[in-house]
């Protein structure tokens, strides 16, 4: 996807999907999804602006437009969807690990169709008041079997 993309017609959808730039194997992809042979589990590397009023020329820009207040996207950056559903449960910082920082989480399919998920940590520096939440890390599950 090149630009800005805006959804003024989301409302009149049933859903929508992206691929960006997938490549050769694209085809091959759309249908696998489509017809549920695999369950997506991407989430957006960008933010799309709900109106054409939100969208900010990067090159003008000192800051990415999400990381202002009064920016609301229409799907946000780290945003994506499933046919199955994931809880979360015990999330807990783990001490002794080789960074900064580590964060160990239960993820389970509570859906009724196999899937992986993306979990995604988000922090907020106390000390810089106006810097906003930022993504710090991420992992993909395995494939998780209902009840998983």
């Amino acid at each position: 996807i090149n630009g800005a993309v805006l959804t003024p017609w989301k409302g009149n959808v049933a859903a929508i999907m992206s691929m960006f730039h997938a490549g050769e194997e694209t085809g091959n992809a759309w249908a696998l999804t489509l017809f549920g042979d695999v369950t997506p589990s991407g989430k957006l590397p960008v933010s799309f602006p709900d109106s054409a009023q939100e969208r900010q020329d990067w090159w003008n820009e000192r800051r990415p437009s999400y990381w202002s207040s009064s920016f609301k996207p229409a799907f946000p950056f780290g945003f994506g969807l499933s046919y199955t559903r994931f809880e979360y449960t015990r999330a807990r910082e783990e001490q002794g690990c080789l960074v900064n920082l580590c964060v160990w989480v239960w993820v389970r399919n509570v859906g009724n169709y196999v899937g992986a998920e993306v979990v995604q940590v988000y922090l907020k520096f106390a000390e810089r008041e106006n810097h906003p939440i930022a993504l710090r890390g991420f992992d993909k599950t395995k494939l998780l079997n209902p009840g998983e």
